[in-house]
């Protein structure tokens, strides 16, 4: 209720840093962030891949009407691997043919420097303290090659 002069008896709400306005706050029972996708969001990569694999079943639509090609209808993912095949693009292409055929085998040769085997060295620590740790002379450090 206004007193003498016009003014509200309760104290108008301030807007400034960390008071936001009234209409910018968020609403009681609407969660912490609505832009948090609390329901529907693919929870692993396994519900992501289901979902995936649901789409690419469902029948191809363009304009309304079904996709038919060579008398049948299509599925989306038939549209896609079509659109693979006739791309100018090779790593469509190849995609395409490893999808059909299957990825071939990649030859992975493991060998050391000119060829040779590999070499496994292990290092010993406990070595390599104790030769920090104990003194010598300069002369003994030049003539044994060790830890650099």
């Amino acid at each position: 209720m206004p007193d003498k002069q016009g003014n509200d008896k309760e104290k108008a709400y301030e807007v400034g840093y960390g008071k936001p306005p009234k209409s910018g706050q968020f609403k009681p029972g609407k969660g912490v962030d609505p832009r948090i996708w609390r329901k529907g969001k693919p929870k692993s990569f396994d519900a992501l891949r289901e979902l995936a694999q649901q789409i690419a079943h469902e029948v191809a639509v363009s304009g309304g009407k079904p996709v038919v090609i060579n008398g049948h209808i299509c599925t989306n993912a038939e549209v896609v691997l079509r659109q693979w095949l006739q791309s100018n693009k090779p790593t469509l292409q190849q995609g395409f043919m490893e999808v059909a055929f299957g990825k071939p085998p990649q030859h992975v040769e493991l060998s050391g420097s000119n060829g040779g085997p590999i070499e496994v060295r292990g290092f010993d620590y406990g070595a390599a303290v104790a030769e920090i740790a104990s003194p010598k002379s300069d002369a003994d450090q030049i003539s044994k090659p060790g830890i650099e």
